[in-house]
């Protein structure tokens, strides 16, 4: 059967980067098979080369372009080219013909091996490593590496091998062998940054990743890797400094915008990380780590049907999560009680199995009011009841009235002008803790706008939901009280997690010197300081503190008081 080539003038820029030869010969099925913006593929490649080479030698051609030595370079190039994706695709039998076809070629013509062409005893070693001959595989590389220090690309593989063999140490030494030589050789430097992340020593790798960006090149992974590194080590701030400087060289990056979205919420701004997590749904829509997330975070900003369709979606997606079902509990039950309480039920042995806490919404099946939380009824109620309103809050009081929601971020404001309103919110609605809850996240994201203002009004339901009637135990109430706020206003969570009785105060230092209370951590520890000493009721009414927080306090004691014990 004939075989018929056909001859295609490629571009000597073109030629030189793909390093393809000036005419390059197809198989005229090949050629036939190409449209306009077709891709020459590398098997086609190979198909014309190995047909012009038994051409060329068939008929002793003498042209330039028709000789044995000037295609045989390309014909090399291009059949180890070939044998590396047979092995990326595990297709061993073909790498392995292949590999046999360039011995065959080059003890046909020995002439044209070349001193120091170390390719073909390269490749036989990553065929011996991928077919389970490891040892094999890295006698021959170690000893290809030392003939040919210059090369990276060998003591690239050699380093890979250790690693899949579970040799870091030796991996790294390799690594920075290659770095001492090239110190801007970004494969090197970005695989040992991912060792020393994987091994958890997050100094190296930072330093590691941070040389792949100086060394200047458009590589995007090491920004996405700082990101975790410094949202591992709770520095928010830095993450999203370099997770926006990847974002803006891969916007579409999904990992980058669900990290950012968690390093923005750390730092109080819940609304630009729920664009984030809206920008990463739009390039994958089915991410069920993204869906569980805008989930939770549209329940924290009171948009509960919004967090229940997003919620739905990723559990039908993997009804095996738990977290998932845990945060889709949650939204259910501020939603709807009938609903609730049937996933509650359909999902009790679940989560009892596997050891979840359901008692955590015991206190919501003792409702003894049906009364709605409504944020405008209650506004109005605001508005009406007190004088002497700070101007911004009252013109953005008024704008909430006439129906103008809030467009600015949040913030970790700690206005505490706003303490008899969040006492009136407890006082009107802790008979229903689901409408509590549900007034809780709306007149902080509609009113305070303040994520710490957030987090101190889900610590102080905790305290009077979750741990009244219990005998006071300062270290299991601080452990409780800094788990919740952290889910708003980490920094709060932070400080509220150092309260000890160290921190404390006895009665006569109270009375002779009350704290001075400017921040709301100042207001959880008085509170805590007076729950540890229990003074009498009678005694609270002498506290020389203002009549906001004698309030405040007065009605903790009231909670954590009324409840039997264990309920």
């Amino acid at each position: 059967m004939k075989t018929f080539l056909v001859y295609l003038s490629i571009k000597p820029e073109m030629a030189k980067r793909s390093n393809l030869p000036l005419r390059l010969p197809l198989l005229l099925e090949d050629f036939v098979e190409l449209g306009p913006a077709s891709e020459v593929r590398p098997e086609m490649v190979l198909r014309g080369l190995r047909a012009q080479i038994k051409a060329g030698t068939a008929k002793g051609a003498t042209s330039e372009e028709g000789t044995l030595d000037y295609y045989a370079s390309y014909f090399l190039f291009f059949l180890y080219e070939n044998v590396k994706s047979a092995l990326s695709e595990k297709a061993f039998d073909k790498a392995g013909a292949l590999l046999e076809e360039a011995r065959a070629f080059l003890d046909r013509f020995p002439h044209l091996v070349k001193a120091h062409d170390a390719r073909l005893d390269f490749y036989q070693a990553l065929y011996a490593f991928r077919t389970g001959f490891p040892g094999q595989a890295e006698t021959v590389l170690r000893k290809i590496v030392t003939e040919n220090p210059k090369n990276p690309y060998f003591a690239m593989e050699l380093a890979r091998l250790l690693e899949e063999q579970d040799d870091v140490d030796s991996a790294l030494e390799v690594y920075s062998k290659v770095v001492e030589e090239d110190p801007a050789f970004l494969p090197a430097l970005f695989s040992m940054g991912e060792i020393f992340l994987r091994t958890g020593d997050y100094d190296r790798a930072e330093d590691s990743y941070k040389a792949c960006i100086q060394s200047g090149a458009d590589f995007v992974p090491p920004y996405a890797r700082l990101g975790v590194i410094y949202n591992n080590r709770q520095q928010y701030t830095k993450a999203v400094h370099i997770l926006t400087q990847g974002l803006s060289r891969a916007p579409d990056d999904v990992p980058m915008h669900y990290n950012l979205s968690f390093a923005l919420q750390k730092i109080s701004k819940p609304f630009t990380a729920l664009a984030h997590l809206k920008a990463a749904l739009v390039q994958n829509p089915d991410s069920i780590p993204v869906l569980n997330e805008i989930g939770v975070l549209y329940r924290k900003l009171g948009l509960f049907e919004e967090s229940l369709d997003a919620l739905k979606k990723a559990r039908s997606a993997d009804e095996e999560n738990l977290g998932i079902l845990w945060n889709l509990l949650w939204t259910t039950m501020l939603i709807s009680k009938e609903e609730f309480d049937h996933l509650l039920i359909r999902s009790l042995p679940f989560l009892t199995r596997h050891g979840f806490d359901v008692e955590r919404f015991s206190p919501f099946h003792n409702r003894r009011t049906s009364r709605p939380f409504d944020l405008f009824t209650f506004l109005a109620e605001l508005a009406g009841a007190y004088e002497g309103i700070p101007g911004y809050l009252e013109e953005r009081l008024h704008g909430l009235l006439v129906g103008r929601m809030p467009t600015e971020e949040m913030d970790s404001s700690e206005d505490l002008i706003v303490l008899d309103w969040i006492v009136d919110l407890f006082e009107n609605y802790d008979a229903d803790p689901i409408e509590l809850f549900r007034g809780i996240l709306l007149v902080n994201v509609a009113l305070t706008r303040s994520t710490r203002w957030m987090a101190f009004c889900f610590s102080l339901f905790e305290l009077v939901t979750h741990r009244a009637g219990f005998p006071f135990d300062l270290d299991k109430t601080v452990e409780a009280l800094a788990l919740t706020a952290q889910e708003y206003d980490w920094d709060l969570a932070s400080r509220i997690s150092s309260i000890d009785q160290e921190c404390f105060s006895d009665w006569t230092d109270l009375v002779d010197a009350p704290p001075t209370l400017s921040n709301l951590y100042e207001l959880i520890r008085w509170v805590l300081n007076l729950l540890w000493i229990d003074p009498a009721s009678e005694e609270l009414e002498t506290l020389p503190v203002e009549p906001s927080f004698k309030r405040l306090i007065g009605y903790v004691f009231h909670k954590t008081q009324e409840a039997p014990a264990g309920t």
